[in-house]
């Protein structure tokens, strides 16, 4: 067995994200496994607010700032901070408002190891201690039709949104294999970079967890979920406080994803409803602003 010292890098993507980035990287700070080497680098979408002074007084604790000069997204601006530590053994994808427990950390590399997988993801709790979306099954036709459109509200026991994140299923306290994770809370192994390469930037923001986890499947990986490591989740530290139904960058992501992944068939069907759903979603928008 080896003994070598690995390296995990954490990457946080910010962006207008000062109220919470603190808190974030002090639990990182705090929680970070020992035998590890650390290193956290923060790639700032051009926040306008004071997000770059936060981070600067923590210079000194083995972090790096990577200021960019517009908003890149979250799948490009993570494969700014890939790029900036391919000597990782494993990369931790996590949202500057969250912050993590103890162990939890630790106990994602472990069940990784165990299991020889490629991406785990965590488990992640509302501050009020409300479970969250942190895992889910493979999209199908009727995800997107009944949980990624304003059809979701035909099914008032919102099936399709439980299948989706595995609700329909009593949770499980121990590691099990899933079809995908949060990009919010997720870790990497170096070995699944070299093997996939990095995220698919044309997803800006939305779904990009979902596809690096298909990607993942498909060249052979496991993607685990492990409840051991938990982390509490503020919302909307990083996306300007927008809801996914509110947000263009989720309807682009949306279309992206059933193009990429779907038939031509199947997206005769999807597109034009999509299409049709991002009209309510900007007319509702317009009716409350």
């Amino acid at each position: 067995m080896s003994t070598e010292k690995e390296l995990i890098t954490a990457i946080i993507v910010t962006y207008n994200s000062s109220k919470f980035i603190e808190k974030c990287i002090e639990s990182l700070v705090e929680f970070w496994p020992s035998g590890y080497y650390r290193k956290i680098i923060v790639v700032d979408n051009k926040s306008g607010d004071s997000t770059k002074k936060v981070v600067g007084k923590y210079r000194n604790k083995n972090i790096d700032l990577l200021v960019q000069h517009s908003n890149l997204g979250f799948s490009k601006a993570v494969n700014v901070g890939i790029h900036a530590s391919l000597q990782s053994h494993y990369f931790l994808l996590i949202n500057p408002d969250t912050v993590i427990r103890r162990n939890a950390l630790l106990n994602m590399v472990q069940e990784t190891k165990k299991r020889r997988a490629g991406i785990a993801g965590g488990k992640t709790v509302g501050f009020n201690g409300q479970k969250q979306g942190d895992h889910f099954r493979k999209i199908n036709l009727s995800v997107g039709i009944f949980d990624f459109t304003n059809l979701r509200k035909l099914y008032p026991n919102d099936y399709w949104h439980k299948y989706f994140y595995y609700e329909d299923v009593p949770a499980s306290k121990n590691t099990v294999d899933v079809d995908g994770v949060t990009g919010g809370f997720m870790l990497i192994t170096g070995k699944t970079v070299n093997k996939i390469g990095y995220l698919d930037e044309k997803y800006f923001m939305y779904l990009e967890d979902m596809d690096y986890c298909l990607r993942a499947k498909k060249a052979g990986m496991q993607v685990i979920y492990v409840p051991s490591a938990t982390a509490r989740h503020f919302g909307g530290g990083s996306s300007n406080n927008r809801s996914r139904s509110n947000s263009d960058a989720w309807t682009r992501s949306r279309s992206y994803y059933f193009l990429k992944y779907f038939n031509i068939i199947e997206n005769f069907l999807m597109q034009p409803l999509f299409y049709i759903d991002s009209i309510f979603i900007k007319l509702r928008s317009f009716s409350k602003s």
